[in-house]
């Protein structure tokens, strides 16, 4: 996995942790797993996309999350954004 699917499958793991009725696998959560369909808001997509600003040192646009909602599409889109290519993304 890249640094990029780390922090992805990381952020999005914390996302959903404690959250009622809500769902992430912390093992390793599915690439076809959508971010919306698991519970998640856009409040949420803004804070995961915050956390991975942080963890990446770059601004990360909320609009890569909101439109690639899937984790395998979102770490697939972000690793094009920041020009890292996306290996064996999420699996």
């Amino acid at each position: 996995m890249t640094e990029v699917a780390d922090a992805v499958r990381d952020a999005w793991v914390a996302a959903f942790d404690g959250m009622p009725g809500a769902s992430a696998d912390a093992a390793g959560p599915d690439p076809e797993a959508d971010f919306f369909q698991a519970g998640g808001t856009s409040l949420l997509a803004l804070m995961v996309t915050a956390e991975l600003s942080d963890a990446l040192g770059e601004e990360i646009p909320v609009r890569l999350l909101l439109q690639n909602p899937t984790l395998g599409g979102f770490t697939t889109a972000l690793s094009a954004y920041l020009d890292e290519p996306a290996g064996d993304s999420v699996s």
